[in-house]
Order: structure tokens, then sequence, then C-alpha cells
């Protein structure tokens, strides 16, 4: 589709430089694509809501190790039990 627009130079110059393109129309183009991307993105991330954790950093280290000790436990069995 063919479109005139009145763009400023330096931001232009920006745009070509971030896109990596030489020719204005392709790096128009890719600036669009990349603004509806981050915008498709922005609203995934809008829909996922947010997280709220209640153990400190103490308390979910505590936790991970005591999972890798059990996995541990787990996988020592099993190796018991084919040797």
């Amino acid at each position: 589709m063919r479109t005139t627009l009145v763009l400023d130079d330096a931001v232009m110059v920006r745009v070509m430089r971030q896109t990596g393109e030489t020719k204005k129309a392709r790096a128009v183009g890719k600036a669009l694509e990349e603004y509806l991307a981050w915008k498709g993105r922005e609203a995934a991330a809008a829909m996922l809501g947010t997280f709220h954790f209640d153990l400190t950093w103490k308390q979910m280290k505590a936790q991970e190790r005591a999972a890798m000790r059990r996995k541990e436990r787990l996988w020592n069995r099993i190796r018991r039990g084919r040797s």
C-alpha cells in the first residue's frame, strides 16, 4: 500500500539506524512490525496478571534445596533397584 508520510529527518535517521535498513520504506515497515509485536507482547503480559510471593528468597532457596534432596533420594532408590 502506498502512503505519503511527513517525518522528521532526525527520527527517520534513527529508525533506519535501529532497523538496519537502508531504504526508508523498509525501515518504516520494519519499525511498524516491531511496534505491533511489542504491543502484542504487552497485551499478553497484561493478561497474565501479577504474581505475589509470600516467601522470602531464603525460604524459596530452602524449598528448592529440599526438592533437590527429594529428587536425589528418588534417583538413588532407582539406581539401587537397577544394580
